[in-house]
């Protein structure tokens, strides 16, 4: 190591916060092991992802500065000048953690108590707090933990289920639009029962899925793959005292473009943490004192902070139709957390990322009009970005039009691109012949983008690209006037590859999900609501959170693996498949049977 090199290593540990001692928000956030997001965001800048130096004696090695207060504490980058709001990351790697641990499955080789300290701590890693306690009935072994003297079993959950008929008929039911009461109703179970069968199906689906998604890398190995991430909001009813309150839940997507399959679906809802419980230990740590990214507790949301911020965290993400519809205040669940945004969203795309591995030849990630999620997506990925292996598009488009506006626009679009056939057809036809272009669509967007540009790279087509956008002129009645950021244009790619790439970037995959969630699952439909007095009670939502993020696994599981393709595509019934057949994740169909008798 030069001496260079020694000084800039000495700059960056003098220029960040160590893993013990006094915090200062002066300098950058700590770092969890190398995993930190607190750099320039920007992948474009000569900076990206290098570590923040804040303090030298040398002040050519100065990279930036962290200005501003509160939650709009960022750090500038001395480079391109562009600010990065900074994030708490020890508060993203507990996020990670938690929807890795979902993501994974469940063995129930631990405590189920939630208020132990060995709570989730499995007995293969930690065999020294559990003793043996004799046998079950049927024979499965029984362990006590030793910390609360609370006993679990060690079996298949099946062996409870054996003669339960009506399970199979609540899923099918679930999953096709039919609320709760009217499941009870139509399979003659009591409310118990049926929320017993749920939580049965949920775990089921969690852990078919997570066996399955071992493989998923195998699945994205030399390809090249358009992710689609997106977050709808779920209203919940919650009754508190005599008032009826709404909770929202976010709900994140990730679909992959060709086949549909649903890489990820988490919710922000985490049912074992307690705010209230949380803002007394903060209070005792003195974590008010420091900007959220600073702080030991900065995942959830503190009880008063939820309420001081209301509006601010839903209200981005509920439609004009949805923001007039809920005359409710909104707020924190009865029981149970939740994250927050920025740090779920971050946590979803690091959990999709795991998911996927790192053997693709080429990837795309578009995030829906969010370009602190793209930038997010970007660093998460800093690696691949460098690499020229992984590109990040925020995709804009207007929403809320008619279908006779959204016609208009296909026709505005089919005379545009038989205007640009003319005026671009041997520019386009010469491109198509450099590049291999076989779409004539990729074949205009190239002589756009010539045009516009000019053939040789310049920073001028990165920039441009990732502050003004692309102009998609050929309007798709899913995505009306659309514009494309590309955030990653470094000069990695050829025009023919740029144009692939604009041409491929669509939030219409996960747009598409959500509508069948809507209709699915009749508790996220945004349906009817009776009204008493000044607030608002939603006929079929759910009353408990945590049903969102079950019903929100069943569907995922079932849209995967159990839902072929609709008969409006024109494939005899043979040939439909399900989007994990599609991928390769499955050679057939999973039936009912499969699920309930799966261990």
């Amino acid at each position: 190591m030069t001496k260079s090199d020694q000084r800039r290593e000495k700059a960056e540990n003098l220029s960040k916060n160590s893993s013990r001692g006094f915090v200062s928000a002066s300098l950058a956030p700590r770092t969890v092991g190398p995993f930190t997001v607190n750099f320039c965001r920007n992948p474009l800048c000569a900076s990206f992802s290098l570590p923040p130096i804040l303090f030298s004696i040398d002040p050519e090695l100065v990279r930036g500065a962290i200005k501003g207060s509160n939650e709009n504490r960022a750090y500038y980058c001395r480079t391109c000048g562009q600010g990065s709001r900074l994030k708490s990351n020890i508060a993203l790697a507990e996020e990670y953690a938690r929807l890795r641990t979902l993501n994974r499955g469940a063995k129930r080789e631990y405590c189920l108590n939630s208020v132990c300290e060995n709570f989730r701590v499995p007995r293969s890693l930690m065999p020294s707090v559990y003793r043996a306690h004799g046998k079950t009935p049927k024979g499965d072994p029984r362990f006590q933990c030793k910390a609360c003297r609370k006993t679990f079993s060690i079996g298949s959950r099946t062996r409870r289920h054996e003669a339960t008929k009506e399970t199979g008929e609540i899923l099918r039911l679930l999953v096709n639009n039919v609320p709760l009461r009217r499941i009870m109703e139509i399979a003659e179970v009591p409310a118990d029962r049926l929320y017993n069968r749920i939580d049965f199906l949920a775990q089921q689906c969690r852990d078919f899925a997570a066996h399955k998604d071992k493989n998923l890398w195998k699945c994205f190995n030399g390809q090249d793959r358009v992710l689609s991430t997106d977050v709808q909001a779920i209203l919940a009813n919650w009754r508190h005292a005599k008032r009826i309150l709404n909770v929202p839940i976010h709900h994140a997507v990730t679909v992959e473009r060709d086949t549909g399959y649903v890489v990820a679906a988490t919710t922000d809802y985490d049912a074992v943490e307690d705010p209230v419980e949380i803002e007394r230990e903060m209070h005792r740590l003195g974590d008010f004192a420091d900007p959220r990214a600073w702080r030991r507790h900065g995942r959830v949301w503190a009880y008063d902070e939820y309420r001081d911020s209301l509006v601010r965290g839903i209200q981005s993400l509920l439609s004009e139709e949805k923001k007039a519809f809920s005359s409710n205040t909104f707020d924190i669940p009865g029981k149970g957390a939740r994250v927050r945004g920025d740090i779920f969203q971050a946590a979803h795309v690091m959990l999709v990322k795991k998911l996927i591995g790192s053997g693709y030849d080429q990837l795309l990630h578009c995030v829906d009009g969010d370009k602190g999620l793209a930038k997010l997506s970007a660093s998460i990925f800093a690696k691949e970005v460098l690499a020229g292996r992984m590109h990040v598009a925020d995709v804009h488009f207007t929403k809320e039009l008619g279908n006779r506006k959204r016609d208009k626009l296909v026709r505005v679009g089919e005379a545009a691109m038989a205007a640009d056939q003319v005026i671009l057809g041997q520019l386009a036809a010469t491109a198509g012949a450099t590049y291999g272009l076989t779409y004539p669509v990729a074949r205009l967007v190239t002589a756009r983008l010539l045009r516009d540009y000019g053939a040789a790279f310049t920073g001028d087509r990165g920039q441009g690209l990732a502050t003004a956008g692309y102009n998609w002129r050929y309007h798709r009645k899913e995505e009306p006037e659309k514009s494309i950021y590309l955030l990653t244009d470094r000069g990695d790619l050829s025009f023919g590859d740029l144009a692939n790439l604009l041409t491929r970037a669509s939030m219409a995959p996960v747009d598409k999900y959500f509508a069948q969630a809507r209709r699915r699952i009749k508790a996220f439909d945004r349906g009817s609501r009776p009204t008493a007095g000044k607030t608002t009670w939603y006929v079929n939502a759910f009353y408990d959170p945590e049903m969102v993020d079950k019903a929100a696994t069943i569907l995922r599981f079932y849209y995967n693996f159990m839902l072929p393709e609709s008969a409006d595509g024109g494939k005899p019934k043979s040939q439909r498949q399900t989007p994990a057949m599609k991928i390769g994740l499955a050679k057939g169909r999973v039936y009912v049977r499969d699920v309930l008798s799966f261990s």
